[in-house]
């Protein structure tokens, strides 16, 4: 393999981000640039971008299930969450309806308008669900 087309592969790849496929080799190198680079007359084929992703080192794995890490100790989310999402809370709370075991506790000034807030977090466990298999570097893991 031409070291000069696998970097523009490779670059090519990268700029997809993490879930590549085989399809996106063949897109990619079925370009007129690339055709006329590789002196091609036909297109290229599935199974060749299978090859090629082979060649350069990936390997389809199917994706592991287990806990979820999204990074919330992080340095820069644990500074927006020290210095914006919890003072912006605190705002708000100030016209949030508040409850106890005997109900509704009003507080004063009781200006006819509330805040309401909807927690919902179950959107984040369901992204790229659809993605049971993918190609992984040698040098990565899934």
């Amino acid at each position: 393999m031409d070291e000069d087309i696998r970097q523009e592969i490779e670059a090519h790849l990268h700029s997809l981000g993490p879930f590549i496929s085989a399809m996106d080799i063949v897109e990619f190198l079925n370009t007129p640039d690339m055709c006329e680079h590789l002196g091609c007359d036909k297109p290229m084929s599935l199974w060749t971008g299978q090859h090629w992703l082979k060649t350069m080192g990936y390997c389809c794995k199917r994706e592991k299930k287990g806990q979820y890490s999204d990074g919330h100790e992080q340095e820069d989310v644990v500074k927006y969450q020290q210095h914006v999402f919890l003072p912006a809370m605190a705002k708000y709370g100030e016209t949030m309806r508040k409850w106890n075991e005997g109900g509704e506790v009003i507080t004063e000034p009781n200006t006819g308008r509330h805040t309401i807030v909807w927690f919902h977090d179950e959107s984040i466990f369901y992204a790229h669900d659809c993605q049971k298999v993918c190609w992984v570097h040698d040098s990565e893991t899934v």
